[in-house]
């Protein structure tokens, strides 16, 4: 009984979980393209180049395959590569990387990736739940960036607006595209996983 309420409550047993940890930190490292991959779209008759990441989606497969813990802790484990010196951040790595605008995004994987997990693994993974899930950490990690930049603005970066233009509405369409896509991959692996 305790071990089928841990199951419900995490997602999966402790040594699954630990695979997830692993798969979705090397997901989120690796879904970071490099700084010359753009994809071009076009915005009201204009080509416009948005630098295109996986790691969102990386940040929410995870979630979704294991549940909030994994999905936080592959995050944090992210994160504390980056701080700690490798250049596993957009711009490198390092202390120094809490300056930049985008690393309230950043933070906001693990929130994302906990909430994510979290509605995920309330109820049958259907399609929808996913979805939703998927939605939610989304939202979540684009209102921490949005957050980080309205706070650090008054000391750094100058006019908001611009850079939330950059980091969340350029790249809102890709992002909701990936949402679907990481939602069918998760739904089609837990029902083969079948869990």
């Amino acid at each position: 009984m305790g071990r089928a309420r841990h199951r419900q409550r995490d997602g999966l047993p402790w040594p699954l979980q630990g695979f997830w940890i692993f798969i979705g930190l090397v997901l989120t490292v690796g879904g970071q393209p490099p700084p010359t991959l753009c994809v071009a779209a076009l915005v009201g008759g204009q080509a416009l180049a948005i630098q295109s990441s996986w790691q969102v989606g990386a940040v929410l497969f995870t979630a979704c395959m294991g549940g909030k813990t994994v999905g936080a802790i592959a995050q944090i484990g992210y994160l504390a590569l980056g701080l700690s010196g490798f250049g596993v951040f957009w711009e490198g790595g390092g202390l120094d990387y809490v300056r930049s605008p985008s690393f309230g995004y950043l933070l906001g994987f693990v929130p994302g990736a906990w909430i994510c997990g979290h509605q995920v693994y309330r109820r049958a993974p259907t399609l929808e739940n996913l979805a939703f899930g998927c939605f939610c950490g989304w939202v979540t990690i684009h209102l921490c960036g949005a957050a980080y930049l309205g706070l650090s603005h008054l000391t750094r970066w100058g006019e908001v607006g611009p850079l939330l233009v950059r980091y969340s509405l350029n790249i809102a369409p890709d992002q909701l595209v990936m949402i679907c896509a990481v939602t069918l991959l998760a739904w089609l692996l837990r029902k083969v996983l079948m869990y």
